[in-house]
C-alpha cells in the first residue's frame, strides 16, 4: 500500500487515511477537493513546526542560562 505509505509521510495517522483511501479507490474526489485536503494538512503540520520551534526556542534559552551559570 503505497498510497498509505505516502500518507503517513504527509504527517496523517491510520484514522485519518481511512477516509483519504475511501475516496481515492472510489475517485470521489476532485482536484480542487484533494487541494484542500492538503492545504488543511499542510496547516496542522506548520501549526506543529511552529510548536517545535517555541520549544525548540525555550530549551536553547534553559541550556544557555545553565551553560553560563556552570
Amino acid at each position: 500500500m503505497e498510497q498509505v505509505r505516502q500518507a503517513q509521510n504527509l504527517g496523517f495517522s491510520l484514522k485519518g487515511i481511512k477516509p483519504l483511501l475511501k475516496a481515492y479507490g472510489s475517485a470521489t474526489l476532485t482536484a480542487e477537493q484533494t487541494v484542500y485536503f492538503l492545504e488543511q494538512r499542510l496547516a496542522v503540520i506548520r501549526t506543529k513546526q511552529d510548536k517545535l520551534r517555541q520549544i525548540e526556542a525555550f530549551i536553547c534559552t534553559k541550556l544557555d542560562r545553565y551553560r553560563k551559570s556552570s
